[in-house]
């Protein structure tokens, strides 16, 4: 249990050569496919309309306040209220 541990070995050394070359690499089909995928947009794709954010359309239904009856309420309670019209419990 204790047995003495020793340190991990170090990773092999690569090249700075072998990396910028690897970088290059990536580099160059990351920009061949960016511009086959833009050819192929530009071509075609660019022509149709898509959108994730499709509605239903089906009839809607505008619902507000009607502020016109609002104040006809409030009047008639005034009126009420002055002629001495009591609230039933």
């Amino acid at each position: 249990m204790n047995a003495p541990v020793s340190p991990p070995a170090p990773a092999p050394a690569i090249s700075a050569r072998k990396r910028k070359l690897a970088l290059l690499a990536v580099a160059g089909i990351t920009l061949v496919l960016g511009l086959a995928y833009g050819g192929y947009w530009a071509a075609y794709q660019r022509h149709f309309e898509a959108t994730d954010n499709a509605y239903v359309q089906a009839p809607v239904v505008q619902i507000i306040d009607n502020p016109a009856d609002r104040y006809s309420k409030v009047l008639l309670v005034l009126i009420y209220l002055r002629q001495g019209v009591k609230a039933s419990k």
